[in-house]
């Protein structure tokens, strides 16, 4: 990623996923090794131009930890579109430029138990910004 974030593209079916290689590179979000960051996936006649499918984790609160085994099915939220808009990656040949989705949730957002965040709740009613990043390879 265009950040010194390490991700490997790996075809999917029909989509190209682009998963963490290093989760401590996204550190202290709760990604996995192996898990897609974002997916693309080819648009019908316009070469070039892709369809993006953002997966965001988030940063706990007040520097808490997630607790992994009860919080990873509710603490991700995939997004498609941003403002009703779907969100889009272009190919230069050279540089990949991908727009993503920008969430942010507040405290409210994360159930925490025994100072761990153990699930989340209302992610995907938060409206989002689009944030474009630009990758390129080492």
């Amino acid at each position: 990623m265009g950040n010194g974030r390490e991700l490997e593209a790996v075809l999917a079916g029909e989509a190209l996923e682009f998963r963490v290689r290093h989760p401590e590179q996204f550190a202290p979000q709760d990604y996995a090794e192996g898990e897609a960051r974002f997916s693309l996936r080819e648009l019908p006649g316009e070469a070039g131009v892709f369809a993006v499918e953002d997966r965001l984790r988030f940063i706990a609160p007040g520097s808490r930890q997630f607790d992994p085994a009860r919080s990873r099915g509710t603490c991700q939220d995939v997004r498609s579109d941003v403002e009703g808009r779907p969100l889009r990656a272009s190919f230069d040949g050279t540089r990949l430029s991908v727009e993503f989705a920008k969430i942010e949730p507040s405290s409210s957002n994360f159930v925490i138990e025994r100072n761990k965040v153990v699930s989340c709740v209302g992610l995907s009613a938060l409206p989002a910004t689009r944030v474009v990043s630009t990758l390129s390879r080492p």
